[in-house]
């Protein structure tokens, strides 16, 4: 299975935080490393305008340089994600 790069949380007012791997530069190929950051920026400022939507997107993903391998209502059930969670960055 590939690295987890990235997770974007959504809170109860809809709200979403991305947080990525500390080490995402080097994790990322060369070639998708600017094609990475350019959606970043663009999912955070989507974010801002429609989050909902944005997290519905994103919870279906199935190809490109990201793709979803996990969605789920509450972090706690998933302890892997949850200890891999508190080492990641906030974007």
């Amino acid at each position: 299975m590939a690295s987890v790069i990235l997770l974007v949380l959504r809170d109860h007012e809809g709200n979403l935080r991305f947080l990525a791997h500390p080490d995402l530069g080097s994790t990322v190929q060369d070639e998708d490393r600017v094609y990475l950051q350019s959606l970043l920026q663009d999912f955070k400022e989507r974010a801002s305008l429609d989050p909902d939507s944005l997290f519905q997107h994103l919870s279906n993903l199935a190809v490109g340089p990201l793709v979803t391998r996990a969605v789920g209502a509450d972090l706690e059930k998933c302890p892997a994600l949850q200890t891999l969670s508190s080492a990641f960055t906030e974007l």
